[in-house]
C-alpha cells in the first residue's frame, strides 16, 4: 500500500502498525518447584582437608603453590587461600573443614546430638508411641530452645523446625523411615512382659523334665478365622486337620476337605466348650496317645479349653495340657508365628484359582473345605512348623529367647510398685532458662519424657485372672472345679415375655412359660 506524501515527490510506503505481543503468562502454566536437594554439577569442594594439609606441608618445604597443587590434583587458587588461612591461624591448629567458603557451622545439632535424637525416635517407635514428622519438628525446636542451640528465625515463628531440616535429618540418619502405623491390641502390649513369659517357661521346663518329652511329643493346637479350621501341629511337622461346623452340622460340610478331617457344630462359629471334647478325641485317635506314651499339647488361654470333661479326658488318655499366658500367643504360639500367616496367603491364592476355574459362580461356605485342602499342606510345611517352635523358644528349649527389645512395648504399663514411684513434682525445667550443655548431657528424653502409666488403682472388684498353668495337674483341676461350683445357677427364659427363671424352677420344660404368662 502506497500513499503520496505532500512534501515528497516520490511515493514511499508507510509503516504498517504492528500489534505488540502480550507477554502475560497463561494461568494454566505450572511453575516447577525448586528441588529440595540440589544436584551437584561440579566436583568443587569435594577434596578432603587431608589432601590440602599434605600439599601445605610441601609448600612449607620449599615447593611452589602451583607445583604442589598440580602434584595433588587441587586448584592452585584454593591451595593459596588454604595456605593463607593456615598462616593466619594460631600455632597447633588443625584444619578439619574444607578450604572453601562453606562451613558446617550452620547446623543446629552436632552429629552426636542427632545420633541421640535418632535413638530417642527409635525407642519411641519400639514402645508403640512413635512420633509423626510434625511432632519430630516440634520436638527438635523444643530441644534447640532447651539447650540454647542456634536455629533459624523461622523456627521461632512457627514453633517447630523447618521441612528442609527434617528432610536433611532423615537423609543423614540413614536408619529412619516414615511408616503408616498399624492397629495394635493394647492387651497384647500390656500382657507380654517378663513375668508372664518367665512363668510359662518355668511350667514348660517342669513338664519337659517330668515326662522327658522329645520334639515328636510336643504339639500345638489353635483355631483361625477360616470357618473354624482346627489345625493341630506337631514339632516334627505333622498336621491333623479338623474341619468346621455350623449350628447344625451336616456331613456334606466337609466335601473336598483335607484328608482325615472331622467336623463339629458351633452356634457362634468358634470353639465352644461342647466341641472341645470332640476335638481332643479326634486328636487322640490320630496320634494314638496313651498313658504309656504321653504327649504335650499347648493351648491358648481361652475359656472353651477349660471344661472339666475335657481335662478329665486328657488325664485319662495321657495328654498333658499346658496353657499359654493370656494375650501372649502372638509371640509364644508356634502356629500364630509361622503357620497362620502363610495359611491366609495360600487360601487367598487358592480361592483365586477356584474362581478362575468356576467363572460366574460364587464361592460359598460349602466350597471352603476344598480351598483349605489346597492351602493347608503348603502352609503347614515342616520348615514352617520347626521355625515356629524354635522361634518361640519352645523347642529347642530356650527361655532366654526374648530380649529387652521384645518387651519394649510393655514399657508404658510395666511400672514399679506405688512405693517405688518417683515424686509427682519431678518436672522438666523451663526451656528459656537453659544454658548450653555438652553432648554428654544432651538428652531428648529430658525435654519430652516417654509416656508412663500411673500407679494401679486398688478396687474391691474381683475379676478372674488367668495365667499359664498345667491344666492336667490335680491342684489346677481342683481350683477349676471349685470355681465352677461358685458360678450362679443356670437360668431359662420365658417363651413369651423373655423373663428369666432358675432351671430348677422350670422342671426342665422345653418351652418354659412363667406363671405371669400362664394367667393371661
Amino acid at each position: 500500500m502506497t500513499q503520496q506524501h505532500p512534501s515528497l515527490p516520490l511515493t514511499v510506503p508507510l509503516p504498517v502498525p504492528v500489534k505488540k505481543k502480550r507477554l502475560l503468562r497463561s494461568h494454566n502454566v505450572r511453575y516447577k518447584k525448586m528441588p529440595r536437594k540440589r544436584v551437584r554439577t561440579t566436583t568443587r569442594g569435594q577434596v578432603p582437608p587431608a589432601t590440602y594439609n599434605r600439599a601445605y606441608a610441601e609448600v612449607m618445604e620449599g615447593a611452589s603453590i602451583r607445583e604442589a597443587a598440580e602434584r595433588h590434583g587441587v586448584s592452585h587458587v584454593t591451595l593459596s587461600r588454604f595456605v593463607k588461612r593456615r598462616a593466619e591461624a594460631q600455632p597447633g591448629t588443625v584444619m578439619v573443614t574444607p578450604p572453601g567458603y562453606w562451613t558446617p557451622n550452620n547446623r543446629v545439632f552436632t552429629p552426636n546430638q542427632e545420633g541421640k535424637l535418632q535413638a530417642y525416635l527409635k525407642r519411641a517407635a519400639a514402645i508403640y508411641f512413635g512420633l509423626s514428622p510434625r511432632e519430630v519438628r516440634k520436638l527438635a525446636f523444643e530441644i534447640a530452645v532447651r539447650y540454647s542451640c542456634k536455629f533459624p528465625p523461622s523456627w521461632g515463628e512457627k514453633k517447630m523446625a523447618g521441612k528442609d531440616w527434617f528432610a536433611s535429618f532423615m537423609e543423614r540418619s540413614g536408619s529412619l523411615s516414615i511408616r503408616r502405623p498399624q492397629a495394635t491390641s493394647n492387651s497384647r502390649l500390656t500382657s507380654f512382659i517378663r513375668t508372664n513369659v518367665a512363668a510359662f517357661f518355668a511350667n514348660l521346663k517342669m513338664v519337659l523334665d517330668r515326662h522327658s518329652f522329645q520334639a515328636k511329643d510336643i504339639w500345638n493346637m489353635d483355631e483361625t478365622g477360616v470357618i473354624t479350621v482346627q489345625v493341630p501341629l506337631c514339632r516334627t511337622g505333622l498336621w491333623l486337620p479338623r474341619g468346621s461346623g455350623r449350628k447344625r452340622f451336616q456331613p456334606h460340610f466337609l466335601r473336598g476337605g483335607p484328608v482325615g478331617c472331622a467336623g463339629s457344630a458351633s452356634g457362634s462359629g468358634w470353639m465352644q466348650e461342647g466341641t472341645s471334647c470332640c476335638t481332643l478325641a479326634h486328636f487322640a485317635s490320630n496320634t494314638r496317645v496313651n498313658k504309656d506314651s504321653k504327649l504335650l499339647l499347648l493351648l491358648e488361654n481361652h475359656a472353651s479349653h477349660l471344661p472339666l470333661g475335657a481335662i478329665d479326658y486328657c488325664r485319662e488318655n495321657g495328654i498333658v495340657l499346658l496353657f499359654f499366658p493370656p494375650h501372649c500367643t502372638h509371640r509364644l504360639q508356634p502356629m500364630a508365628c509361622s503357620v497362620f500367616g502363610p495359611l491366609k496367603t495360600y487360601i487367598n491364592s487358592a480361592a483365586d484359582q477356584w474362581m478362575r476355574g468356576h467363572p460366574g459362580i460364587n464361592l460359598c461356605i460349602y466350597d471352603v473345605p476344598s480351598v483349605v485342602a489346597a492351602a493347608l499342606p503348603l502352609a503347614a510345611q515342616a520348615s514352617n512348623v520347626i521355625s515356629g517352635f524354635s522361634g518361640t523358644g519352645i523347642w529347642p528349649f530356650n527361655p532366654e529367647k526374648f530380649n529387652d527389645d521384645d518387651f519394649a512395648p510393655s514399657y508404658v504399663t510395666d511400672r514399679p510398685p506405688p512405693k517405688a514411684l518417683s515424686p509427682a513434682g519431678d518436672e522438666v525445667q523451663e526451656a528459656g532458662n537453659a544454658t548450653p550443655v555438652s553432648d554428654e548431657e544432651f538428652s531428648p528424653e529430658i525435654v519430652r519424657p516417654f509416656p508412663k502409666a500411673g500407679s494401679r488403682k486398688t478396687t474391691m472388684r474381683k475379676g478372674r485372672k488367668r495365667t499359664t498353668a498345667i491344666l492336667t495337674d490335680s491342684p489346677v483341676r481342683a481350683a477349676l472345679e471349685e470355681a465352677k461350683q461358685r458360678r450362679p445357677k443356670p437360668s431359662s427364659k420365658c417363651f413369651f415375655c423373655y423373663g428369666w427363671a432358675h432351671e430348677a424352677c422350670t422342671e426342665e420344660m422345653g418351652n418354659y412359660v412363667c406363671h405371669n404368662c400362664e394367667k393371661e
